[in-house]
């Protein structure tokens, strides 16, 4: 069987279900490296753990290619009736990484900078928000709803979508960009003490990552947003809109 053949009607499906431009692009680029080493599909463990081994970039970016196969050969078994070796494969370890957090002085530093406009909006918006930089790239105006207790951005996460609160003042400023160990600095920043409240406003899927997941409505994230968000306590030191 051509790889090439399975990888197309691969990625057809992926479309099909509506999986995002970026997450397709980079199932192609490690499906296209995979066919040129194996024209066709192998069906033993040992060429694709030569595969997944061949990856140098790191830990995770190894364990994204045993993820890009895992996902491959699970649509070429139930699509094409084929033998799935990657039943047989062990996942590559990965160690886990640790946040990198700026102090608050760090961040006030950044956010005083005279950075161009967008870049601004960036990063206040993701210093106020603690989303990824790949769920604030996707946002559209759209996303963008007010309800009686304020904004709120609805962001499409790794745990599906979810509605983030976003402070008034940090709403003029919502442009795409910036960098992602602001994340690690809200999160760390964070004064609420009801971890399922952090976790759902930065959509982790397990709450050993932030411990109980839970659902929270959009008064409880207003009030702890408003309350505990890292912009506020920026604006607090600063007394000022200044660096804004």
């Amino acid at each position: 069987m051509k790889t090439n053949r399975v990888i197309t009607l691969y990625l057809r499906s992926c479309r099909a279900k509506g999986l995002s431009k970026r997450t397709i692009q980079w199932y192609g680029e490690i499906l296209k490296n995979f066919a040129g080493l194996y024209p066709e599909l192998p069906d033993k463990p040992a060429s694709l753990e030569t595969f997944i081994n061949s990856c140098r970039a790191g830990d995770e970016r190894r364990h994204g290619y045993f993820r890009t196969l895992r996902a491959f050969y699970n649509f070429a078994e139930k699509r094409l009736e084929f033998q799935n070796p990657m039943h047989l494969v062990t996942a590559p370890k990965r160690q886990k990484k640790l946040p990198r957090p700026l102090t608050l002085d760090q961040l006030i530093q950044l956010l005083s900078f005279p950075h161009p406009g967008r870049i601004k909006g960036a990063l206040i918006f993701l210093t106020d928000t603690g989303v990824r930089v790949g769920e604030l790239a996707g946002l559209v105006p759209g996303n963008f709803i007010q309800t009686e207790w304020g904004y709120f951005a609805v962001v499409k996460g790794k745990t599906g979508p979810r509605a983030v609160p976003v402070s008034q003042v940090c709403y003029e400023f919502i442009i795409p960009g910036s960098a992602h160990s602001l994340r690690h600095t809200f999160g760390t920043l964070w004064r609420g003490g009801d971890l399922s409240i952090l976790q759902k406003i930065m959509g982790h899927s397990n709450i050993s990552t932030t411990m109980l997941y839970r659902q929270v409505q959009y008064d409880q994230l207003a009030m702890a947003h408003k309350e505990y968000s890292p912009l506020r306590m920026v604006l607090s030191v600063t007394g000022n809109l200044d660096i804004i």
